[in-house]
């Protein structure tokens, strides 16, 4: 993760988009390292970035690449289509049986909802 003279390097190599920045923390490090290793997909991990606060700037600080979320489809379906170059979402099932609606995804895509915040309502007894 550290070595952007590799990515660049595979980038340069490779006949398909390549993909990084999950585990890079906050704008600017996401826009320093997107920017130095050329990359064509930055991967934003919510926990890492700083919330959805910190995943929206990472984005706007990523100018040039495609951006996908690294996992929290949950969250990041809402974060993407506030995102004009938006890619592919990541789909991991991990906290589904967390909520009362069906978080699963309908013909390859998730929807947000047209509730107020994240449209998600926890399951009662799980605290």
């Amino acid at each position: 993760m550290d070595d952007v003279v590799g990515l660049r390097a595979v980038k340069a190599a490779a006949r398909i988009p390549v993909a990084a920045g999950e585990s890079w923390f906050g704008p600017a490090e996401v826009s320093a390292r997107t920017v130095a290793s050329g990359i064509d997909v930055v991967m934003l991990d919510l926990q890492r970035v700083g919330g959805v606060t910190g995943w929206r700037r990472a984005a706007n600080a990523s100018k040039q690449a495609e951006v996908s979320p690294h996992l929290f489809p949950e969250v990041s379906v809402h974060l993407m289509a506030a995102v004009n170059r938006s890619g592919l979402l990541e789909y991991v099932p991990w906290f589904n049986d967390l909520f009362v609606e069906d978080v699963a995804p309908r013909a390859g895509r998730l929807s947000t909802t047209d509730r107020p915040g994240l449209g998600l309502t926890f399951k009662p007894g799980l605290a």
